[in-house]
């Protein structure tokens, strides 16, 4: 029996398509989609974001991030239902581009984990935005799969509040010397 494998180009998959090879010599794969096993914690603080992805299948996982900006948050929840309903096999291509082709604009940066994450384990991602925006939307598509063939899909989305970067005395900002 040949490993199961899984290509998951995840950066692309928010403009365009994720692309999954599963079964290969294997008998027909299992595949669920379930956004609630990758669950998340989130901070935002002095312009850094922080979030904790635990996977709580019992196979290994990866996940990316991508971060965009706080105004795009239902556009960016539209594109998370069509790429969730895509692997679930309900939904096409067509549906994933129309709600990408909503959001305003580019994301501000994709985050991928260079290991995968164990079963049960976390795996941390951060950006240092050097922004003063106080909230940002994230996209969060994570697999799971095993050389059985069970994959476990999950894409969500959600909005992160903190705090930004504070402009001031010593910060390199003009604003604080103006009236």
């Amino acid at each position: 029996m040949k490993r199961t494998t899984l290509a998951v180009s995840l950066a692309a998959a928010a403009a365009s398509v994720t692309l999954a090879t599963v079964g290969v010599g294997t008998a027909e794969a299992a595949w669920t989609v379930e956004p609630g096993k990758f669950t998340h914690t989130q901070s935002l603080v002095d312009g850094t974001l922080t979030l904790a992805i635990t996977n709580t299948t019992t196979i290994p996982s990866g996940c990316a991030v991508s971060v965009y900006k706080a105004s795009d948050a239902a556009a960016v929840a539209e594109m998370a239902t069509a790429m969730n309903n895509y692997y679930g096999g309900t939904g096409t291509t067509t549906a994933i581009t129309a709600a990408r082709a909503k959001i305003s604009q580019a994301q501000f940066v994709d985050l991928t984990a260079e290991d995968t994450t164990p079963a049960g384990g976390t795996e941390t991602y951060t950006w240092n935005s050097k922004r003063a925006d106080s909230s940002y939307t994230v996209l969060q598509n994570c697999a799971a799969n095993d050389q059985a063939g069970t994959v476990v899909w999950g894409v969500s989305s959600y909005v992160v509040n903190g705090t930004g970067v504070s402009s001031g005395i010593g910060t390199g900002s003009l604003d604080s010397l103006l009236p």
